[in-house]
């Protein structure tokens, strides 16, 4: 017996949260091997990391380095990542009112939406491989370099997994939506146009607002939530791009105003990425 959401061109679709609930409780959750922790997640954060540099991103080391930025009251001295994340709370709100992550929530977002948005985001981290890779060529500073080719490790040993299990041979093959699409390309212009550190700046807001969304949607997690593990694997990590951030802004000679107009349409693709993995149309 099918069962059906009402959206005709949409088949087998769950009618209704009794009907997942009825699935969902004819056996206990197990998670699949496809469920993947994506190396944007604070939980990867250090994977493939020399020590020496893992240690850089661990809070708590001593006072933190501040960055001097203009305010209505004047300039003030405040840790860069935090001054970035606190002027955009609105772009915040909104990513977790998007059905995507109230889905996630509540367990019923679409598998077919879900499916939909994970073999974006792998080809987004494929794409995000390779601008990591020039911002690599373009440091100088050692930590900052072994720290990137860390990252390129992580996104390259994700993706060859998330290619494998979703049964994708080409990445060039699949059909980014426009929001994902934008996403890359604001990217790419980080990477190739400015110093390699506005990079970690483009790559902060994935890497903060997903450790904020887990934490508000936490009640989510249950024994019947098939996306109780995008829920944990993103909760916050003690390492952070943010402590990293924080502690070389200055020595990087980091313009907060450029920082701040990059920081935000990363925030803007996010919340659009988000927004698309519901509502996009299959031409």
């Amino acid at each position: 017996m099918l069962l059906s959401c009402g959206c005709p061109n949409r088949p087998s679709r769950l009618n209704s949260p009794k009907d997942w609930s009825i699935i969902l409780n004819m056996s206990a959750l197990k998670r699949s091997p496809r469920n993947v922790r994506s190396p944007r997640s604070t939980a990867a954060m250090v994977k493939h990391l020399p020590s020496a540099v893992a240690a850089l991103l661990q809070s708590g080391k001593g006072p933190a380095k501040l960055t001097k930025v203009d305010t209505p009251d004047g300039v003030k001295a405040v840790p860069l990542a935090d001054w970035l994340w606190d002027k955009s709370q609105v772009q915040a709100q909104a990513a977790l009112d998007t059905d995507f992550i109230q889905g996630i929530k509540s367990g019923l977002l679409d598998p077919t939406n879900y499916g939909g948005y994970t073999v974006q985001d792998a080809v987004y981290c494929d794409n995000a491989t390779d601008y990591f890779g020039i911002a690599e060529m373009k440091a100088c500073d050692k930590d900052l370099k072994e720290f990137i080719a860390a990252r390129i490790k992580s996104y390259a040993e994700y993706t060859e997994i998330m290619f494998k299990e979703w049964y994708i041979q080409d990445p060039k093959g699949i059909a980014m939506g426009d929001a994902a699409a934008s996403y890359s390309k604001f990217e790419l212009g980080v990477a190739t146009k400015e110093e390699p550190f506005y990079l970690l700046i483009a790559m902060l807001p994935c890497e903060k607002l997903w450790g904020w969304l887990s934490q508000q949607i936490e009640s989510g997690i249950n024994d019947t939530n098939v996306y109780s593990f995008w829920i944990e694997d993103n909760l916050p990590g003690s390492h952070t791009l943010a402590t990293y951030i924080n502690e070389n802004a200055v020595r990087f000679g980091v313009d907060p105003q450029k920082a701040m107009d990059i920081y935000q349409q990363g925030m803007q693709c996010e919340v659009d990425f988000f927004t698309s993995g519901t509502i996009e149309e299959v031409n």
